[in-house]
């Protein structure tokens, strides 16, 4: 999960850079540039949301150590 994580925020940091540069230079690079931003975000989001979801379902729980019924 940590892979996919990091895969995410990569993308997401290439399409930001790629949508700055269009911007900067004027010019579009198959999508104009707010549509790179745009998924920037929406993968950024989704590898903050992956992470919760990791940080909150994969935890291990230990057994409470109490007396134990025999």
């Amino acid at each position: 999960m940590k892979l996919l994580v990091n895969i995410l925020l990569a993308v997401s940091v290439i399409a930001f850079l790629i949508g700055s540069a269009c911007a900067f230079l004027k010019t579009e690079f198959l999508i104009p540039a707010a549509g790179y931003w745009r998924g920037s975000m929406g993968l950024l989001f989704f590898a903050i949301a992956a992470m919760i979801y990791t940080s909150t379902f994969y935890c291990r729980k230990e057994e409470p150590t109490g007396k134990k019924k025999k």
